[in-house]
C-alpha cells in the first residue's frame, strides 16, 4: 500500500480520485470503482502497489504485440480490480476482486525486476487487470526498469485522464491498447465507461509521444462488428496502427461460440481490404491455439516484414 498520486480534497470532505475519467469520489473507508483506491483517513491509498495475483513468462505476441520484440518472452503480471465493468472480461477472477479475494502476492519494484532479470526476459508487461488503477506502482517499476536496460509494456483500455497520462506513461517504451468497439453505445451499455477518453489516449500517443503502441479490438458478434462500426475503425486507425481482431472464447456474462466469431472475422479482414495497408488481423483469444501461432509467426518472422499484417507507427527496437 502506499499513498496515491492524482486526488484532492473536496469541499465536502471527501476525497476525488482524478486518476482515470471516472473521477470516484470517496468518503472515509470508501474504495472506488476499482476496490484498489481507497480514502483512509482522509488520504488517498494506492491499495494494489507491491502486490501481485501472479506472474508469468509469456511469448510478447500474447500480450498482443507483434512488432516490438518479436519473438521474445515477457514477464507478465497485474493487481486486483479494474476501472471498467466489461461484461465479456475474461479476466474477471481478478478483475472484479479485491486484493484478499485474489489471493495477492507482495512484490515490490525492485522484486519484480529482479524478477525479469532472473528469467533473462528483455521487458516487463503490465497485464492481466488494467495497470492504469495502479499507475503509481507502473512508475516505480518502468523508472526502476529502465534503469536496468529492460523495457515495459501496458496493456490497457487506455481509459485514463490527461492529468495522470504523461507520469504514467512515462517510462513506458510500448503499450497494447484494447479499443474495445467504435461506439458510445457499447462503452456505455457493455464496459460501463466512455469512448471517448479512449480515443484521446490514443491520439496523445501518436501525436505526443515515442511510445510504441498497437490497438487491439475484441470482436463480440452482434454488439460491436457492424459493417460501418468495422469501416470506421479502420479508417480512425490511419497513420497510427493497426488492429489485431480478437476472438472470444468464453467470459463472465457472455459466451460466444468460435465458430460464429470465425464467420465475423473473416468478414472485417474483407472490410478492411478497401483501407491501405489492409487494417485488421485475425486471432484467436484461445490461449494454447494463440501461444502456439504467436511463437510460429515470431519464428518464421512473418508478422515483422508483412506490411498486410500490421501497420505500425514507428520502426520497433
Amino acid at each position: 500500500m502506499k499513498e496515491a498520486l492524482w486526488w484532492r480534497t473536496e469541499e465536502d470532505g471527501r476525497i476525488l480520485c482524478t486518476l482515470c475519467p471516472r473521477f470516484c469520489r470517496m468518503g472515509d473507508g470508501q474504495a472506488g470503482f476499482c476496490y484498489i483506491r481507497k480514502n483512509i483517513g482522509g488520504k488517498l491509498y494506492s491499495l494494489g502497489y507491491g502486490t501481485s495475483t501472479g506472474f508469468a513468462i509469456d511469448p510478447i505476441e500474447k500480450k498482443p504485440l507483434n512488432h516490438f520484440l518479436p519473438g521474445t518472452g515477457i514477464l507478465s503480471f497485474g493487481t486486483a480490480g479494474c476501472n471498467l465493468g466489461c461484461r465479456f472480461c475474461q479476466n474477471w477472477s481478478i478483475s472484479k476482486a479485491k486484493l484478499d479475494e485474489a489471493h495477492s502476492l507482495n512484490a515490490g519494484p525492485e522484486r519484480v525486476v529482479q524478477l525479469a532479470e532472473r528469467y533473462k526476459v528483455p521487458s516487463i508487461a503490465f497485464t492481466y487487470n488494467d495497470p492504469v488503477i495502479w499507475g503509481e506502482f507502473v512508475v516505480d517499476i518502468s523508472r526502476l526498469a529502465r534503469e536496468r536496460d529492460l523495457k515495459s509494456v501496458m496493456v490497457t483500455a487506455g481509459y485514463i485522464t490527461p492529468e495522470a497520462r504523461p507520469e504514467v506513461f512515462r517510462y513506458i517504451d510500448a503499450a497494447n491498447v484494447d479499443l474495445k468497439a467504435f461506439t458510445e453505445r457499447f462503452y456505455h451499455k457493455v464496459t460501463f465507461s466512455h469512448l471517448d477518453p479512449v480515443l484521446d489516449t490514443l491520439r496523445w500517443l501518436k501525436h505526443e509521444t515515442d511510445i510504441w503502441f498497437e490497438i487491439t479490438n475484441l470482436m463480440i458478434p452482434g454488439e460491436n462488428d457492424e459493417a460501418d462500426e468495422t469501416r470506421r475503425l479502420c479508417k480512425a486507425r490511419r497513420h497510427a496502427v493497426r488492429a489485431a481482431i480478437m476472438s472470444l472464447s468464453g467470459a463472465r456474462g457472455m459466451t460466444f461460440w468460435n465458430t460464429i466469431w470465425t464467420a465475423t472475422a473473416v468478414r472485417a479482414e474483407k472490410r478492411s481490404r478497401a483501407f491501405s495497408p489492409p487494417a485488421i488481423h485475425a486471432a484467436s483469444s484461445d490461449k494454447e491455439d494463440f501461444i502456439h501461432r504467436s511463437f510460429r509467426a515470431a519464428t518464421a518472422r512473418s508478422l515483422a516484414k508483412s506490411p498486410n499484417l500490421c501497420f505500425i507507427k514507428k520502426s520497433a527496437p
